[in-house]
């Protein structure tokens, strides 16, 4: 059964990927996160489809000679067709029963279902259909159907309330979205392109078309990124980036939401970045790490904060006294929602920090029998090495620190 942990890493993007993601917007620096469940209507709708098919020859024959040859009654058709009366009373039942043909055996008429299956060509059956809608819950607007892609993600109240902790923000719509407005069904039923929303366009809608409404929640991290001046003394811009598994880790859906609702941004706390020195202090405090001596708090070219960690610290006589292993190098870390970055100014460490994290992504994919092939493991091994900006390990370099390491089996085996 899955944990709570492992629900939760299933549903918010890593640290690392977040950062990665807003650095690639030119000029941004990434300060904090906010892991929202973000408020949605779940709205169970019932509606009308046609099932086609080829039509049977004789209920084409019979609808034809009702609606073209104007047979209109059951005597007509024995005589037209030759057939005895209870082949005759058999089909008209039939027809009765589909909705193709209305009135009794003295006053017989095709339907405009008939009529319809008629002019398409084929035979249409009416089906009761069942489907799921969901809107977000500030202007109930409809999510697009790359999200029930990942219907998975979506969470009901009652599983929003056991995951949620003091990492994690649950929104509320205020006033506004305290119900959800059937009008915009309605609106959405309308739209040329209502299929993009999930709503089919052969779904027929009754005047009654809502079954059920209940609040769901959408697992979402916004992430508060600056444009700082040269020197980062003044702050150019704020903006707040969404983040999720789905569309590619950039979510402009419900960006684009937050920025047209200011309510949103509110209830973000005004950031002061003092407390960002604070918050790493806090860590390394925990660490137990002696600043400056052992690890000093800097920024990053390209402005993330870091905590530049004294190489000293992993050699062997003080690897027992604090938890922090080469692989952690290079790694992005939030203490209290803030993005800092573990750093080394040395480079063989770095680069060793690429090996170690190469063989700890093995190892996660052969836990979870994942197939593994070479040319993935190359790219995620280039793709650290950016991170950690060294160049990037041979294949025999990396299967050499593997035995070394006592770990050659990860490396054996592998799909072509």
């Amino acid at each position: 059964m899955e944990t709570k942990g492992e629900r939760l890493r299933s549903l918010f993007i890593s640290p690392n990927r977040v950062v990665e993601t807003v650095q690639a917007v030119r000029g941004l620096v990434p300060l904090r996160q906010f892991r929202l469940l973000f408020p949605l209507w779940r709205v169970s709708i019932s509606g009308r489809q046609y099932e086609r098919r080829p039509y049977e020859l004789l209920e084409r024959f019979f609808e034809r000679a009702i609606g073209e040859a104007e047979l209109r009654t059951a005597t007509e058709l024995e005589r037209f067709f030759g057939l005895p009366p209870a082949a005759v009373t058999k089909m008209l039942t039939f027809l009765r029963t589909m909705g193709h043909v209305s009135g009794d055996d003295e006053h017989l008429s095709l339907s405009e279902l008939g009529r319809a299956s008629l002019q398409s060509g084929q035979f249409l059956r009416p089906l009761e259909s069942q489907r799921l809608l969901y809107f977000e819950a500030f202007n109930s607007q409809p999510l697009p159907r790359s999200y029930y892609e990942h219907e998975s993600l979506i969470l009901s109240e009652v599983e929003a309330a056991r995951l949620s902790d003091r990492t994690i923000t649950r929104l509320y719509s205020g006033p506004q979205g305290l119900y959800f407005d059937p009008d915009r069904l309605r609106e959405l039923a309308h739209r040329a392109d209502r299929e993009e929303y999930n709503l089919p366009s052969e779904l027929e809608l009754g005047t009654h078309p809502i079954r059920q409404v209940a609040r769901a929640y959408f697992p979402l991290t916004v992430v508060e990124a600056h444009a700082y001046d040269e020197g980062y003394r003044h702050v150019m811009e704020r903006r707040f980036l969404a983040l999720s598994p789905v569309a590619g880790y950039r979510d402009l859906f419900f960006e684009r939401l937050i920025e047209s609702q200011p309510a949103i941004a509110y209830a973000f706390p005004e950031l002061d970045e003092r407390k960002v020195c604070e918050a790493i202090e806090r860590y390394a405090s925990r660490q137990g790490l002696q600043l400056p001596q052992e690890a000093q708090i800097m920024r990053s070219a390209a402005g993330l904060w870091q905590l530049v960690l004294s190489p000293d610290l992993f050699k062997a006589a003080n690897a027992e006294r604090q938890g922090l292993r080469v692989s952690d190098v290079g790694n992005v870390r939030q203490e209290e929602g803030y993005f800092f970055q573990l750093w080394c100014e040395e480079r063989e460490l770095r680069y060793r920090s690429v090996l170690e994290q190469t063989l700890l992504f093995v190892e996660r994919q052969q836990r979870r029998r994942q197939a593994l092939f070479r040319g993935s493991i190359l790219q995620v091994m280039r793709h650290v090495c950016q991170r950690l900006a060294v160049p990037v390990p041979a294949w025999s370099e990396l299967e050499a620190f593997a035995r070394a390491q006592g770990r050659a089996d990860l490396l054996e085996e592998l799909e072509a």
